[in-house]
């Protein structure tokens, strides 16, 4: 399933991680280019080991787990 999350906080990015850990194809999204860039540096001020660890387990499962950039209107 392709799944689309948008927000990268506390729960968009636990929620992005969950489904992408079950097999999804999640695309995270947020309008925050420097949250955005850390976490494609897996690496947020909140995370925590766990979460880090599957970020960077997902990220390397052929792009299972993307964040992009959303633009505001």
């Amino acid at each position: 399933m392709k799944i689309a999350v948008v927000g990268t906080g506390y729960v968009g990015l636990v929620t992005g991680t969950c489904f992408a850990e079950t097999g999804n194809i999640v695309h995270c999204v947020d309008v925050n280019k420097e949250k955005i860039a850390k976490l494609k540096k897996a690496n947020a001020l909140f995370m925590n080991r766990v979460l880090m660890f599957f970020c960077k387990e997902i990220s390397k499962k052929n792009e299972l787990f993307s964040v992009l950039i959303l633009k505001q209107q």
